[in-house]
């Protein structure tokens, strides 16, 4: 998607260096709805910069200035919020969970399963800012549905599990997502799998490795992949997984305010 949101998103993703540009980037995320009502000097005070780092930032973006900037930002956000709303009409939780089943092969337990995913967007709704933490390709994977989510308007960052997870969820109103689909990470890196159970934040984890459960003190739900390997389907696999969350989400709170 050729959006504003979907240019900010790979920067975050792929910073490991955290400069002006990338706490710009972080405030605008986090901050979509805000935005609009903002002069540019507001909004560099906000970001803690100067006037002509935030016009470099938005030239960098290809947009003249910050208020070229702001229309293009209010634009993505009523144009994916009516093409969320046109794809809505015809999904179906149902659908979702026979493609798992065909993706996985394997029936899971359906009534386990969409409880675990109702406590995920009950989890998500609470808290004030999400992280959905893993390895690169997991997390390139989740990008879109963060989009989505962010139009909700709900602040959701993305954070690789080789990058400082304490920074990232020091907020105890935080919530975290974990996706390691073996399990194999947390059970080679002990020091980072350590670190996660002291950080005080809900956790979901999304893994085939029931193990990590067992583990994790701070777990709020666990959502389990069918198989016992990583492979193609496995991808797909949490792709639906995503757009399930983010369905059940909008039925729930987005469509019923």
């Amino acid at each position: 998607m050729n959006t504003v949101i979907a240019k900010l998103l790979p920067y975050i993703y792929n910073t490991y260096h955290r400069d002006i540009y990338y706490d710009i980037s972080y405030y605008i995320l986090t901050h979509i709805y805000d935005i609009k009502n903002m002069t540019v000097s507001e909004f560099a005070q906000n970001c803690h910069t100067s006037l002509s780092t935030v016009k470099k930032f938005c030239q960098g973006l290809e947009y003249k200035d910050f208020n070229v900037f702001k229309q293009y930002l209010i634009s993505t956000i009523h144009v994916r919020e009516n093409q969320i709303a046109e794809r809505y009409q015809d999904f179906s939780i149902d659908d979702i969970l026979k493609r798992i089943d065909i993706l996985g092969e394997t029936e899971i337990d359906k009534d386990r399963f969409m409880v675990q995913i109702r406590k995920v967007v009950d989890d998500i709704y609470q808290s004030q800012r999400t992280y959905i933490i893993g390895a690169t390709f997991p997390l390139a994977l989740s990008l879109n549905f963060i989009e989505d989510m962010i139009i909700f308007g709900k602040p959701f960052l993305i954070q690789n599990v080789d990058n400082d997870l304490d920074e990232a969820l020091k907020r105890k109103d935080s919530y975290s997502i974990v996706v390691s689909v073996t399990g194999r990470y947390f059970m080679l890196n002990l020091v980072r799998f350590q670190h996660l159970q002291e950080l005080e934040v809900k956790t979901c984890v999304i893994s085939q490795n029931n193990s990590i459960q067992d583990k994790l003190h701070n777990i709020s739900s666990f959502i389990h992949l069918p198989g016992n390997n990583d492979t193609e389907n496995m991808n797909s696999i949490l792709l639906e997984i995503f757009q399930l969350i983010k369905f059940v989400y909008y039925q729930t709170y987005i469509i019923k305010k």
